[in-house]
């Protein structure tokens, strides 16, 4: 597994895991409107994408989609350096909540956002393969 240092779009999105838990929602990426929503971890990776592209925010119908998927990166996730849509790690993590194989999983299963930054900036290369 190669390392590398988080780039700037994953650097903003663990910022943002921790300013706001409060925004943490399960079972799609999100809904609500750009200035008031609710995500799961990965939805909030794919609005910080959008902000740090200064595009509009992806909102279709008060959900937030990548492309009008609802549930998962499918089309996203390679240039946010995911290994896979649903943030696969190489490698099972352990959380407070018991043992993980996806962000997705972890988001759904009650793990804080909290506790998913300090476990993506702790290693990195176990859900990503790029910085961004």
């Amino acid at each position: 597994m190669e390392k590398f240092e988080l780039g700037p779009l994953q650097k903003m999105w663990l910022e943002q895991l921790r300013k706001h838990p409060e925004r943490q929602t399960a079972g799609f990426l999100g809904a609500g409107t750009p200035e008031k929503y609710e995500a799961c971890c990965l939805g909030e990776l794919h609005l910080c994408a959008h902000r740090l592209a200064g595009k509009e925010l992806p909102f279709n119908k008060k959900r937030i989609h990548d492309h009008y998927v609802e549930g998962l990166l499918d089309v996203s996730f390679k240039k946010y350096g995911l290994h896979a849509p649903s943030g696969v790690a190489l490698n099972e993590f352990i959380t407070s909540r018991g043992t993980f194989y996806s962000l997705a999983n972890a988001n759904d299963g009650n793990v804080s956002w909290l506790e998913i930054a300090d476990i993506v900036e702790k290693n990195p290369e176990n859900f990503f393969n790029k910085s961004v």
